[in-house]
């Protein structure tokens, strides 16, 4: 919309307005008096109307033109902020391209890295596997060993149990000799005792009490040591 418009129409209409009374006025007619009076107050109101227009056209100038600088300085710093945006933006361009740089070069390093891992990771399945096979063989020779070592104390004990039994019938038939053997002994003392009561002068007869009594103690010592022996080897 053009500022000037309303005050050109009026400044035109007070022309016409002028140019009107002055030719009435050149009549001289008293019929055209009246209408120069109302065109001279028709043209002191437009020249009213002019003024407050030209008024009210200033002001709308002026805000306006405030207006346009409101609206310059906004562009501005509208401007200031945009060329400040468009460095950040670069920056930020350039930062997430170095990043990018960065990301793929450690995407790079994480694949290699994960392919290494893999080829140790299938060594270790391998040395595993071939671990479990070895610990498999191991455990089935211990648990093989374990068998003939339980049956090797199965026959020990039975052997032990069986020795122990033997030696046990031994003892007890050692004993039983010790004791036929010390009763045996006890007779032959009391006989002799008695001989020597009765036959104080029979030497001979004494001789060969003695003789007998030192073969029933000979007897006696060699089934002590026999029986030593197998106690000892029983226990050994």
């Amino acid at each position: 919309m053009s500022s000037s418009s309303p005050v050109n129409c009026s400044v035109t209409e007070t022309k016409s307005l002028h140019n009107v009374a002055c030719e009435l006025l050149q009549n001289n007619s008293e019929s055209d008096l009246d209408a120069v009076l109302d065109l001279r107050w028709k043209l002191l109101q437009a020249k009213a109307e002019n003024l407050d227009l030209t008024i009210q056209h200033n002001q709308e100038v002026s805000n306006y033109e405030s207006q346009i600088i409101k609206l310059r300085s906004e562009f501005e710093r509208g401007e200031a902020v945009r060329q400040s945006l468009e460095y950040e933006l670069a920056v930020a361009r350039k930062d997430a391209h170095l990043k990018m740089c960065t990301a793929e070069e450690e995407l790079s390093d994480a694949k290699n890295k994960l392919v290494e891992l893999q080829v140790l990771n299938e060594n270790l399945r391998q040395k595993a596997t071939e671990t479990e096979k070895i610990f498999h063989n191991a455990q089935q020779k211990w648990e093989e060993e374990q068998q003939r070592l339980s049956r090797a104390k199965d026959d020990i004990s039975r052997i032990y149990n069986n020795e122990y039994i033997f030696l046990l019938k031994e003892r007890n038939k050692v004993e039983r000799i010790l004791l036929e053997l010390n009763n045996e002994l006890q007779n032959i003392r009391k006989k002799l005792r008695d001989v020597e009561v009765e036959h104080s002068g029979c030497s001979e007869v004494l001789r060969c009490q003695a003789r007998e009594l030192k073969c029933s103690t000979e007897r006696e010592k060699q089934l002590k040591k026999e029986l030593e022996v197998r106690l000892f080897h029983y226990c050994y």
